[in-house]
């Protein structure tokens, strides 16, 4: 091992001084053919010194000499590509993998290009350990492109879709999360309630966009989810949206939690012409309609007592008028 870093402590002080760029090509090239043999051999605590000091040296050439530094970034790239990532699944696969830190933090090194091969640590984790690694590694990535992990999210496995998802959580930056629409149609209940669990979090106008989508789905699970975490933030489209499906004769066919749910975000507007609507409903009580329909009624009666504002107080004491008596009777 010493005499190993004491070549590569050589080719770097070469590569440093080396003002002749076919010369510090071919030196370069000399490291990189030692660099994949050391990932070969699975001594990743050398491959991750070789990949540090190549991005030092990187950083060091920037605006001096333009050719090198595009030298060391193609090195750099060649570790990262899809020839490379195969390699590092294969060695853990077959359990080549000695030094379970070093392999952890070459990965981490790496970044976004490691997903696919954590992504695959995860769902064949040998020890529980290293799920809790790749998870770590799945997180820090996210901070920094959470297209990464929505790429990985499209995979087959159910388990680390819904992981994945739920790390969107941690994440500060919450403005790629439009791409959670392309989850929309997924067959999966599971990752569809996490999904909407993740939306209701960011509540903007971005997630309710998504969440108005979810509420025509056939899963009544999943219709009631997505009308829970719907946010009044004032966006029209979402306002607009949710008043005209409050309006049709096939909403009171829904169940009472997305009733409820639904007529408290119109609620929240505190709109005219949603008071309005409400008075038209609360006017058609009967002691002999359906079932549903007073249902509906009385959903409107809790989205008026949560609201609890002046206008909200005058609109259901108008309704308990209704057969000279309490609505609730």
């Amino acid at each position: 091992v010493s005499s190993s870093s004491e070549l590569v402590a050589l080719l770097f002080e070469i590569l440093f001084y080396e003002e002749n760029l076919e010369q510090f090509s071919d030196v370069l090239k000399i490291l990189e053919r030692y660099f994949e043999g050391i990932v070969r051999q699975a001594d990743f605590f050398q491959a991750a010194k070789v990949m540090s000091n190549i991005q030092e040296l990187k950083e060091s050439l920037s605006g001096k000499s333009e050719g090198k530094a595009e030298l060391l970034d193609k090195v750099e790239k060649n570790a990262k590509d899809e020839r490379s990532t195969s390699l590092l699944k294969k060695l853990y696969l077959e359990d080549k993998v000695k030094d379970d830190d070093s392999y952890f933090q070459y990965l981490e090194f790496l970044g976004a290009e490691a997903v696919p091969v954590v992504g695959m640590i995860w769902e064949n984790a040998k020890e529980l350990v290293h799920k809790h690694k790749a998870t770590d590694i799945l997180k820090e990535v996210g901070k920094k492109d959470i297209a990464a992990l929505l790429y990985l999210a499209k995979g087959s496995n159910v388990s680390l879709t819904v992981e994945i998802i739920s790390l969107l959580e941690s994440v500060s930056d919450l403005k790629e999360l439009r791409q959670l629409e392309d989850f929309v149609q997924h067959p999966n209940e599971e990752i569809k309630l996490e999904i909407i669990r993740i939306l209701g979090l960011a509540g903007d106008e971005t997630a309710n966009r998504i969440l108005m989508q979810f509420l025509t789905d056939h899963n009544v699970e999943i219709r009631a989810s997505a009308a829970k975490n719907l946010k009044f933030i004032g966006d029209k489209q979402t306002y607009d949206f949710v008043l005209q499906l409050a309006g049709e004769n096939e909403f009171r066919k829904r169940t009472k939690v997305e009733k409820k749910s639904l007529l408290n975000y119109l609620a929240n507007s505190q709109k005219d012409e949603v008071f309005d609507f409400f008075r038209s409903i609360l006017k058609k009580w009967s002691l002999f309609s359906a079932a549903r329909p007073n249902e509906t009624r009385l959903a409107v009666v809790s989205a008026l007592e949560t609201l609890a504002t002046p206008k909200a107080r005058e609109v259901l004491e108008e309704g308990t008028k209704v057969f000279g008596g309490s609505i609730r009777q």
